[in-house]
Order: C-alpha cells, then structure tokens, then sequence
C-alpha cells in the first residue's frame, strides 16, 4: 500500500426507491466511523445504487462523488463516493451489463502500476470469404501440374508444389492486417464482434427495441461460443472428461458456499 494509506475499504450499496433516508445514512456514517476509527489512513470506496439518497452528509465525511454521466435516464443513480478520488480517471459509462437497465461504471485506476490498458493489436490471416476460395479452387484446377511430374527429386517436387500453392495463396487468399483488442476472449469471432458493433449502435442511436434483441442475442451467441471452446478443451486435454466436469462442479459449489457463509455472517454482524 501506499505510505499514506494502510487499508482500502470498498462498500457495496443498494438503497431502494422508497427505502428509508435517514436509516441508511445513519448506518453508512457509522460503519465509516468505525472502520476510520481502527484505521485512521483509510482509503474509502462506497458505490452502487443510492437512487435518491441525500449525499450531504457523505460529503461532508469528506467524500467526493466522482460519476458525473447518468447511469439511468437522465438520472445519477448509480454512484461512487470516495476520499481518494486523485486515484482515478474519471468513470467511463458503457452499456447496460446482462438484463440490467442501469448502465455500467467503470472506474480505471491511476496509480496502479499493475494495471494493464486495453492495446490495440494487429494480426495478420489470410482472406477466407466464399469468393477468394471459388477464385483459388478454380485457379488450383487449371493449373498445368505437368513441369511437377517432370521432376526426379521428391524434395524439388515438394519445393515446387509450396511454392506454387503460397503464390496462389498470396494471390487470391492475402494476408490482411487485422485490428484486435488485447483483452479480448479466445473465443472471439468476427461474427460475435459485429454483432456487439449492432447492438452497441442501437444503443448509442437510442432504438431501445433493436438494442434488447440485438442484447440477447449477444448474450446467445457468448454463452454458444464459450461452450464450443470448452468442449474443444476438454476433448484436447489428457485429464478425462468427468474428471475435468467433476472438479468444475466441485469448484462452482465451493465458491457458492463460500459466498453464503460470507453473507450470512455479515447479515448477522448487522442485526
């Protein structure tokens, strides 16, 4: 940590819309109060949906309020209060995440020099639309083989049939320069990409309707992918498949315990 921090807390909040005011800032002073009370240099993060909370007295904690776009409507709803906002960037809103209509914050560090950003890459694969491969099979079937059989070493026959097919190849199937995204899944396609450039215009244009359906099928075609890639990686792999399945399921119900016991100790610390 830095020296002028010792600990950093991060508080999750929902305050309904008709939920009581001045319980839940009564109850969010005093849970700062006493965590700032053990440790004097905390850093503070406190965000979600506070709806129509009144933040004076957050504010005067002190903490700064740093979402400055709606995140509903034209409504600030979704919120990040904090004492070391000289931390971040300002919060970045992007598209609404699942089901959810509320947008998504994003808050990108500035001090941590861990922290990767997204790079724009270039990758090179060859052209592989229907027309290229019509073009280079009718090129490969009226190709005069016959300087090929001519020939008494297998290794100059070898030679020759590479280099005929790479020149073809270079001809109707080039290499083109492709722009990726360094934090992109391998199970990213060029499909699935456009269909996330759609649904991202319906969203910026306001179609609300096209943006829903083009939302579900995003989510459709992730889900679809993803159990491709598995699939792919279970039949590859040496460990046998309802050993691979077994410790899947074994991890997925050790991590929901995990969080239930996590909750209920904190609904029991709270009542």
């Amino acid at each position: 940590m830095p020296r002028n921090l010792s600990h950093i807390l991060i508080g999750a909040v929902y305050h309904p819309p008709n939920g009581n005011n001045t319980y839940m800032v009564t109850h969010i002073l005093n849970c700062l109060d006493r965590c700032t009370k053990d440790h004097p240099n905390l850093g503070i993060l406190l965000m979600g949906d506070f709806n129509s909370l009144p933040d004076n007295p957050l504010k005067g904690f002190p903490l700064k309020q740093i979402v400055r776009a709606p995140t509903r409507g034209q409504a600030i709803l979704d919120k990040i209060y904090t004492n070391i906002a000289d931390w971040f960037n300002n919060p970045v809103i992007l598209p609404p995440f699942g089901k959810s209509d509320h947008q998504t914050v994003v808050a990108y560090s500035t001090s941590n020099s861990n922290w990767l950003p997204v790079e724009d890459i270039t990758v090179y694969r060859r052209v592989s639309d229907r027309n290229s491969k019509v073009l280079l099979a009718h090129a490969l079937n009226n190709f005069n083989w016959c300087s090929l059989y001519r020939m008494d070493s297998c290794e100059d026959m070898l030679t020759h049939f590479v280099d005929v097919l790479t020149a073809m190849l270079d001809c109707y199937m080039p290499l083109c320069p492709f722009r990726r995204h360094s934090s992109e899944k391998p199970w990213v396609n060029d499909s699935f990409r456009q269909l996330i450039r759609r649904r991202q215009l319906a969203f910026r244009s306001g179609n609300v309707v096209q943006y829903k359906k083009l939302r579900n099928a995003t989510q459709r075609a992730a889900k679809q992918l993803l159990g491709q890639v598995m699939l792919c990686s279970i039949k590859s792999s040496e460990t046998p498949p309802s050993e691979q399945l077994s410790n899947y399921a074994r991890n997925i119900i050790i991590a929901k315990l995990n969080s239930y016991d996590q909750l209920t100790r904190e609904n029991g610390g709270s009542q």
